[in-house]
């Protein structure tokens, strides 16, 4: 049946957008760096949409559906943008239910039950569910940041669908607005109670009835299918009561796994599951992927809830990132090529060590751990739910591309489907990348193909036919996870035959007559290799200017890096993104800078094959960037958009730099002047009009305290006594804070170094670069940076220093990184050299432990001290918890706080003010919460704490001094 064509190429006129912001609360947005940033998802795919819509409440959908519809415009609806198929870009009016409708009802916990609006992430469904024992049984991998509405209208499964099914077993009912903007809701029994649903179940029995036998015949048997519209369910419901079909038939199953094409979706009523009483979990490791599926008839005779896969591509993409390698450290063999994940639910340890036993047995020659308690279980699951993101981004040209990844067979059969795969793989020169929800028999295969020329592009089609009729040989589906969308509907189509798509085609006109909803979604094939993301843009010129980064593939690539997982729109853990979890908008996203940037770079913004320096809206999207660099370690890609923006900025700013953009990098001379006036420019600078004239010169807020001053840290470490001859030596970097407006830090740290023995030398060097780096000022920074590697470099040989250590995280990380990454023309340094010396105090004793030249006597302290970590060391953050429960403070947590919120300058700032102070609420609060001492290295995060959360944090620096016992230092008197 071939539907009306809707999708206009033309803008929406400036009236009709007027019309719409007028009949909505939420935002419309039409400007063209906005439509772009909807363009993608994580995908290979690329459609622009006619704009994007974010609503603030559900009468907000209805009257945009209803706008769209007087103007002939189709409707996309849109949650997280986590696809995988493209199900999520189109020519269409975007409506992103991501930011406004997040409303989770009360938790009927008799009833088991709960209502949710479909922008509600599921991470957050499950704390609120948690409380009351329960859980949603559906477990993606995306869990941290996937929508409901999202996973309803892909028919969701996760990690333990054998035991609690897909999505489609859990939802009771779904509200959706009609293509005429009428709402109605489905569920069982509607249709007796609304006319309206009545007649649209009529209709669809008519569709369904006469195809009963093709249904039976064509739709596979396996637990994970969710390939065009779920007409089985349908027909399962006919069955139930033949008699009197309307009472029985739901048609919230046919909603789901419908990728937005048939309605709305506004809300669901979903079942809740008790929690597991007990649950065990055990990794076993393998040479391969065959010898591993091998095992799976075996491991599931024991009743596992899930039966996970991991092959040696994944392990090896973990191994290679430095937020993730410690977690393939946890597997039970580091050369394994392939690993099961086993799961098991019970109501008492005994029956779960007996399955473990059992399986043990079973697999006796597999290495295994066994994980029977949350905490070293969380880890482990964490390394299976990155998986996915990990291995999205290709090298040479060659990517791991989807299309065969969601291929499903029976489970008895899985060994024998893969060794067949491998073999067609083979018959091309291909190899390919396996993980697995192997407990369901779902295989995802990704090979890695170039797909920027027609080769590449026939070659995965060719797959695509020969996997699909490998599958109907193996008795399997092609779709069994991540739905049909634009990269499986070829495939899906072959696989169910010519009739059954023209019935997915009457199914689709019943609902939807005028094909608004997500056209050439489930009935059309849009075509496999049709609007790639690669084929946007052109070989950019952005490559061709000399950059102030080394940009390994150049700073295009670097761009686009960022694979649209959507890893960083997570709100909780880590510390990756801040501003988007203070706004939820996509833009200030790292998915969304990262994009904004590849749009920019790859000309796509308006300006031909030239980049787009300067954009105005790049920069508005990065203004909001705190230079974290949470991205850097926690994004599965490593996209580093800290760097991206400061190179954007820099090449946007040129040679001329705004007064107060120079007066904020050049801190380090503000900072030396003010310990020379102190204590009158201490007094100065916190009250009174001078306090208040340097706040308007800076752009600072008036809200805001400005840092004192202190006594030089060199005039005071002048007037020490030098250390023994003999004693190892440790250069401490000079940093702005330490040396001249929180000296007192610095004495503490040369106290603690001297108990352990080293004689510590403060190089005449300069700024270390770091404010400079986060202006945006890098012609500047790889002048001073230079000049400082320099003089650095010439100490460690005059010394003979065994490292170079640093108070400020930043200034550490400066070092470690932005020294080694920009184009610096130095004379004798080895900025890699120097950066393999410079550790944080912290990280350099507790690394160093049993090696120091004396080991100090701590006096202990039984005070719970509350830690905040620095973000750019969050990624090491064991390293300071584990400092201070050695210097005399066993009782120190770290506490999983995100990013203060101050950043440098960043949270000083007029026009960052409000929105730093949410950020800090929202990071600091169980920090700021605690009763006992608080400690953080950050100089921002310590000034950030005492001016909105009201309390003191001090260094642990300052603690670990503190604890240090009198006879093993001169601690007493460093102040």
């Amino acid at each position: 049946m071939h539907l009306p064509v809707v999708g206009q190429s033309a803008p929406v006129s400036k009236d009709a957008i007027l019309s719409l912001r007028r009949a909505i609360k939420g935002e419309a947005r039409f400007k063209a760096h906005d439509r772009l940033l909807y363009a993608t998802d994580a995908s290979m795919y690329q459609v622009e949409p006619l704009g994007v819509v974010l609503p603030r409440d559900i009468e907000d959908v209805a009257a945009t559906i209803a706008w769209c519809g007087r103007h002939g415009l189709p409707v996309l609806p849109r949650g997280g943008g986590t696809s995988l198929a493209g199900q999520t870009v189109n020519r269409a009016v975007v409506i992103d239910c991501s930011q406004g409708l997040r409303g989770i009802g009360p938790i009927q916990a008799d009833a088991h039950c709960v209502h949710v609006e479909p922008g509600v992430v599921l991470d957050d469904l499950q704390r609120a569910a948690s409380a009351h024992g329960l859980m949603f049984g559906p477990e993606v991998s995306t869990s941290t940041h996937a929508t409901l509405g999202g996973m309803i209208s892909n028919r969701s499964a996760g990690l333990h669908s054998l035991y609690w099914g897909m999505t489609d077993a859990h939802v009771l009912g779904v509200d959706v607005v009609l293509a005429d903007g009428s709402q109605v809701t489905f569920n069982r029994g509607a249709a007796e109670r609304d006319a309206r649903v009545a007649a649209i179940t009529r209709a669809v029995l008519d569709v369904v009835s006469p195809l009963a036998e093709l249904i039976d015949a064509r739709y596979p048997k396996t637990r994970r299918n969710v390939g065009g519209y779920a007409l089985d369910r349908i027909l399962a419901d006919m069955r139930a009561a033949p008699e009197d079909p309307l009472s029985e038939i739901d048609l919230s199953g046919l909603m789901t796994g419908s990728e937005g094409t048939l309605a709305f979706i506004t809300g669901a009523d979903l079942a809740l599951v008790p929690k597991p009483a007990h649950v065990g979990l055990v990794v076993l490791a393998f040479p391969s992927v065959h010898h591993a599926l091998v095992s799976l008839t075996d491991v599931l005779s024991t009743r596992p809830a899930a039966v996970e896969l991991l092959d040696g591509t994944v392990l090896g993409a973990a191994r290679a990132h430095h937020d993730y390698r410690s977690l393939v450290d946890l597997l039970p063999d580091q050369d394994a090529n392939a690993v099961l994940y086993i799961d098991w639910f019970a109501e008492t340890n005994e029956d779960l060590r007996e399955r473990i036993e059992h399986c043990r047995s079973l697999v006796p020659d597999a290495p295994m751990r066994v994980c029977l308690d949350p905490a070293s279980q969380e880890p482990l699951w964490r390394l299976r739910k990155i998986g996915l993101g990990l291995i999205l981004s290709g090298e040479d040209g060659l990517h791991p591309v989807g299309g065969l990844e969601d291929c499903a067979v029976p489970p008895a059969s899985l060994a024998e489907f893969q060794k067949s795969f491998e073999a067609m793989l083979a018959r091309h020169g291909c190899h390919a990348t396996y993980y697995a929800h192997a407990s369901v028999g779902l295989l995802h295969i990704r090979p890695r193909i170039d797909l920027r020329g027609q080769k590449g592009r026939t070659l995965l089609e060719t797959l695509a036919g020969e996997a699909t009729d490998l599958v109907k040989s193996f008795g399997g589906t092609v779709s069994g996870e991540h739905g049909d969308g634009r990269i499986r509907a070829a495939m899906t189509h072959a696989f169910y035959g010519p009739e059954l798509v023209e019935a997915f085609g009457r199914i689709k006109a019943i609902f939807d007559p005028d094909n608004r909803f997500n056209p050439g979604m489930v009935t059309v094939d849009s075509g496999m290799t049709s609007n790639l993301r690669l084929d946007r843009g052109v070989e950019a010129q952005a490559d061709q200017c000399e950059t102030h980064f080394k940009w390994p593939g150049g700073v295009l690539a670097a761009a686009e890096a960022c694979n649209g997982n959507g890893y960083c729109r997570r709100t909780t853990g880590g510390a990756m993104c801040p501003s988007y979890r203070a706004t939820m908008d996509e833009r200030h996203a790292t998915r969304g800078r990262a994009n904004g940037l590849r749009l920019a770079l790859s000309g796509q913004l308006g300006r031909g094959e030239a980049p787009s320096w300067g954009d105005a809206d790049v920069l508005a999207s990065l203004d909001l960037c705190l230079g974290c660099k949470a991205c850097r370690h926690e994004c599965p890609a490593t996209v580093d958009v800290a760097s991206l923006k400061s190179e954007y900025l820099a090449q946007s700013m040129g040679r001329w730099v705004p007064l107060r953009t120079r007066l904020l990098g050049y801190v380090r001379g503000v900072n030396r002047l003010g310990s020379a006036m102190h204590p009158l420019s201490t007094m100065l600078t916190r009250r009174g009009p001078v306090a208040a004239l340097l706040k308007w010169v800076l752009g600072v807020s008036q809200r805001r305290t400005l840092p004192g001053f202190s006594r030089s840290l060199r005039s005071w470490h002048r007037r020490r006594p030098v250390g023994e001859a003999a004693s190892p030596v440790v250069l401490l970097y000079p940093d702005c804070f330490s040396t001249w407006t929180e000296s007192e830090i610095g004495r503490d740290a040369i106290c603690l170094l001297e108990a352990f023995g080293y004689r510590v030398v403060i190089p005449t060097v300069g700024c270390c670069g770091r404010t400079l780096v986060s202006s945006g000022m890098l012609r500047q920074a790889r002048r001073v940076i230079a000049a400082s590697a320099d003089a650095l470099h010439a100490a460690i040989r005059e010394t003979g220093a065994v490292a170079v250590l640093g108070i400020e995280p930043s200034c550490v990380t400066a070092l470690q990184e932005e020294w080694v990454e920009l184009r610096l023309d130095v004379n004798q340094a080895s900025p890699s050299e120097i950066a393999s010396m410079a550790w944080t105090i912290e990280e350099f004793i507790v690394a160093n432990w049993d090696a120091h030249p004396c080991r100090p006597t701590f006096e202990h302290r039984t005070d719970a001290v509350a830690l905040h970590q620095h973000c750019h060391q969050k990624h090491r953050g064991e390293f300071a918890v584990s400092f201070l429960h050695r210097c005399g403070w066993s009782a120190a947590t770290l506490h999983d706080t995100g990013c203060c919120g101050m950043a440098g300058s960043f949270g000083y700032t007029r026009d960052h003010d409000e929105i730093s102070r949410h950020i800090a609420r929202d990071s600091l609060a169980s920090v700021a919460s605690h009763s006992g001492p608080i400690a953080a290295n950050g100089t921002s995060c310590r000034h950030q704490m005492a001016d909105v959360m009201d309390r003191c944090a001090q260094h642990p620096i300052s603690l670990a001094a503190k604890a240090l016992c009198p006879e093993d230092g001169e601690w007493i008197d460093s102040h």
